[in-house]
């Protein structure tokens, strides 16, 4: 259920980016990109070795949830401590 559910949201971030940009986000929305993004995190690490397509496509997912908030955070700030939080979450590194 909360596979489906994360794969919705990055769905409608990307279709939301490429209709209007992120920069027209709005505010009161930014956290359901962490929220995402964490679950995510959860998903793949919580994925078995085998599977590797599940964990392919939750990292490659997390990334777009991080990609949204640097995007976002160039208008509203919160969305950058946002995005540190995610990325040291995820391991990933930030000067990336």
């Amino acid at each position: 259920m909360c596979t489906r559910a994360t794969e919705k949201l990055v769905q409608l971030f990307t279709t939301f980016d490429s209709q209007f940009g992120l920069r027209y986000f709005p505010r009161n929305l930014i956290k359901s990109i962490h929220a995402c993004g964490s679950a995510l995190v959860i998903e793949r690490d919580s994925a078995s070795s085998a599977s590797r397509k599940k964990r392919a496509t939750a990292t490659e997912s997390i990334g777009v949830c991080i990609n949204a908030l640097k995007t976002i955070g160039d208008i509203w700030p919160v969305a950058i401590r946002m995005c540190e939080e995610l990325e040291t979450l995820a391991g990933e590194d930030p000067s990336d």
